[in-house]
């Protein structure tokens, strides 16, 4: 499935949502049988068929992940997103993790991604009122091609001739902490049913008002790790929880083995074009081979009952971000990681059992998906 971009205007620049489910912001599918319905209707009639059963699981029929485009010319409002627990617990939504992709910078242009060293509340409360905080936030320059994770409760900005693909959450929780016109407390900027509109302090206490590590947030989303499949095509730039994201350069026809994540594929061209191939059956039970192209600065889904297909350029030098969501395990604040495996003194049988063995492989293979019969 494409998608219609929906576009909004503001002082600062443009945003085009490409893939939102975010009630307000929903985009409607561009092609095939399903065009004209919103990605929220396609969720509500095939959810799990979309997304895979492990996203589902988590999920349920909201569809995970959007993607929209920066085009930032006047500098952007400062804003924070609270993560998965306090949304929840406050709004009944997901919480907002980003990952920044700089698709083009001009000179000058600039990034402010947390701060240059601590601050405290009144410090954040009264810089926000005049716009002086701007002083206190972490600079940093940004070239095409750089990209920036966001973790929740850090705040962000940017200026200056860029142009961001942001990844991110299925979420409206992007908090506006101020716009930079000294004329009061900015307001949420929060759409929905049950949501009011709110300032500065109810961020307050989920913002993360420590020096930001620029070391420290990339390790959080293990950018630079290996990407599987794609046959050697594609770059990890972040993985984490709520997504991954591989930056693929495409000169070649790749054929994704797509079953092996069980979740759905998004593809973004950053730059160029290229044919989504696949393989269709009619009722029938007949084969037929369809192509479904992907145009420059679109986004296309695959959903997660495809579970093989290619990817071919229809031009040199075609790149393109490739988004999903993989299988992990959830981690337990209660169990300490680094513990000892046994208790100290007590005498464990460690020669293992074949019911030790296929107990071990039922439970590792469950995470994969994989039905052992």
């Amino acid at each position: 499935m494409t998608f219609k971009a929906i576009e909004e205007t503001h002082p600062w620049g443009k945003e085009f949502y490409r893939l939102a489910d975010l009630g307000v912001y929903d985009t409607q599918v561009g092609n095939g049988w399903l065009e004209d319905n919103s990605l929220d209707e396609v969720m509500e009639t095939y959810m799990d068929r979309v997304v895979g059963d492990f996203v589902f699981s988590y999920t349920g029929r909201l569809f995970p992940v959007m993607v929209r485009a920066l085009e930032v010319e006047e500098r952007l409002p400062l804003t924070v997103s609270p993560d998965d627990e306090v949304a929840g617990q406050r709004y009944d939504a997901l919480g907002k993790t980003k990952l920044w992709y700089i698709a083009d910078a001009r000179p000058g242009s600039k990034l402010y991604i947390g701060f240059k060293e601590d601050v405290s509340a009144s410090r954040l409360y009264e810089g926000c009122m005049d716009g002086s905080i701007v002083s206190s936030l972490r600079e940093l320059t940004p070239h095409a091609g750089d990209h920036f994770f966001i973790s929740p409760g850090t705040v962000h900005s940017a200026e200056g001739g860029l142009k961001i693909i942001e990844v991110a959450e299925a979420s409206p929780l992007d908090f506006t902490l101020t716009e930079w016109t000294g004329a009061g407390d900015a307001q949420a900027q929060i759409k929905g049913d049950g949501m009011e509109d709110m300032g500065i302090v109810a961020a307050m206490d989920f913002m993360d008002m420590k020096a930001f590590d620029p070391l420290k947030n990339m390790k959080a989303s293990q950018s630079g790790t290996p990407a599987e499949g794609d046959e050697g095509a594609a770059e990890k730039l972040c993985k984490c929880n709520e997504f991954s994201v591989n930056r693929i350069r495409l000169n070649d026809a790749i054929h994704v083995i797509a079953g092996r994540f069980d979740s759905f594929i998004c593809y973004y061209s950053l730059k160029g074009s290229a044919d989504v191939q696949a393989v269709e059956k009619d009722d029938e039970g007949k084969s037929s081979t369809s192509l479904y192209r992907l145009d420059e600065g679109k986004c296309i889904l695959v959903p997660a009952e495809c579970p093989d297909f290619f990817v071919l350029p229809r031009e040199r030098d075609t790149l393109l971000l490739e988004i999903m969501q993989e299988p992990h395990e959830e981690d337990d604040e209660y169990i300490n990681k680094e513990a000892e495996e046994h208790i100290p003194g007590e005498d464990y049988d460690t020669e293992e059992t074949e019911d030790d063995r296929l107990d071990y492989e039922i439970r590792h293979n469950s995470l994969h998906n994989i039905k052992i019969i």
